[in-house]
């Protein structure tokens, strides 16, 4: 007879974990986004008017250049999540007020313009493959300028580019499609502005751009369909009086958000968080009054499903340091409080697990193919579920334990060897 080795054993306190989870019932209002600070182990030095996006082909984000006072910088730098690495390549001259955005159909980084320390605005085309730029020479190009909005469009695979500054707000569209720069003549126009909020909207499928420094107020939101602009007048805007905000995507609802940005009213930084939906704008609530500064920006990591705030400037020119992680504040509603019940799992090396008392059984991973034995098991805070987690960091959820990700993946040290979940239920750790 085989012999079935035990591997770990989950011993649930359910009363217990029960009533803790029954306080958030009572919790005043929850804000709709959670602004936290975050220490990278190594970091980027203080800039800002810096470029960045994230490279979806090497799940990194890349940053180049910006300004620490009057001087433009010519560093590269990728962050993983967790560090900040400098790569020592040769690349585009140094300059500020660039624009980047990740080409998916050809899965590279296009960087466009900037300006010089001596105000010369630069006009040049550059591409990051993930380990060295190289800088394009296409026939036809966007004239040189600064501030410009730049943004991927993955259903008509090009990169869009509208506006920008050269002695006047410009007012041209021009499409990249890996090669060569096309001048697009749509029947309509957002008009001349730079520094504006552009990016993809998931929920519309399409670019979109509002706000921006221009000459004539404009609380249109403008909608690119691939070879016209169609203005969408929406109930709510941002105030036009803010200007240069910092914006970006949030990849778990496909919101576009503006952050910060300058009140020329108050002459201060706006402490408001601003998010498009697709058919209207909203005010949301945040964790804590966020402190980015102008011209931030907010690049969402879909690995870690949270965006990263950063490289903002105070109202007298000067970088704003720190980095802040910035995503929707998980719903914790009402869990009623029921029967006090006690019991608890163990889980074998082969993925059985054996249920005692009131644990309810409720699947195991005997029959999933794996290549390391089970090495741990975690109750959600209900009881109503588990999570059990093999050596090579793969986790599979039953009942009500919702998967977040695991370490499959990754190269470990060291197997993981347990995992234990959160208060509210909404994530876990693995311990290696």
């Amino acid at each position: 007879m085989r012999r079935r080795v035990i591997s770990t054993i989950a011993c649930v306190g359910l009363l217990g974990s029960l009533a803790a989870g029954s306080d958030s019932a009572h919790a005043g209002p929850q804000p709709d986004y959670t602004l936290q600070a975050v220490n990278p182990a190594t970091s980027l030095p203080d800039r800002l008017k810096t470029s960045g996006v994230y490279d979806t082909a090497h799940h990194n984000i890349v940053v180049f250049g910006g300004a620490t006072g009057n001087v433009p910088l010519g560093d590269t730098w990728t962050y993983d999540g967790a560090t900040w690495t400098q790569h020592s390549v040769p690349g585009p001259a140094a300059r500020y007020g660039a624009v980047m955005a990740f080409d998916s159909t050809r899965n590279e980084v296009v960087l466009f313009g900037g300006s010089t320390a001596n105000g010369i605005y630069l006009g040049d085309t550059w591409v990051w493959n993930g380990t060295a730029w190289s800088q394009k020479f296409p026939t036809h190009s966007p004239s040189s300028r600064v501030y410009s909005n730049m943004a991927n469009d993955p259903i008509h695979h090009n990169v869009v580019l509208d506006g920008g500054f050269n002695f006047g707000n410009k007012s041209d569209t021009w499409l990249w499609d890996g090669t060569d720069w096309t001048l697009a003549n749509p029947l309509h126009n957002p008009g001349q502005r730079t520094s504006a909020i552009m990016n993809f909207s998931d929920a519309l499928g399409s670019v979109v751009v509002w706000g921006g420094t221009q000459g004539i107020g404009d609380t249109k939101t403008w909608i690119w369909d691939g070879s016209d602009w169609t203005a969408l007048t929406t109930i709510h805007n941002p105030p036009l009086t803010t200007v240069n905000w910092g914006s970006g995507q949030l990849g778990t609802t496909g919101e576009l958000v503006a952050i910060g940005g300058y009140d020329q009213a108050t002459q201060a930084i706006s402490p408001d968080l601003w998010t498009f939906s697709g058919t209207d704008w909203a005010l949301r609530t945040t964790s804590s009054v966020p402190n980015s500064g102008t011209g931030a920006l907010i690049i969402w990591d879909p690995i870690l499903n949270k965006a990263l705030v950063f490289a903002g400037g105070d109202i007298f020119g000067q970088p704003v340091p720190g980095f802040f992680n910035l995503y929707p504040t998980p719903l914790t509603p009402p869990v009623p409080l029921p029967t006090p019940v006690s019991g608890y799992w163990l889980s074998a090396a082969d993925g059985g697990v054996f249920s005692f008392g009131s644990a309810n059984y409720l699947g195991n991973t005997t029959a999933a193919p794996k290549s390391k034995p089970v090495a741990g098991l975690a109750s959600t805070p209900t009881g109503l579920g588990y999570w059990q987690v093999a050596a090579d960091g793969q986790v599979t959820g039953f009942g009500d334990a919702t998967t977040y990700g695991d370490a499959s993946a990754l190269v470990l040290n060291k197997p993981i060897v347990g995992i234990a979940g959160t208060p509210s239920g909404h994530g876990y750790v693995l311990t290696a």
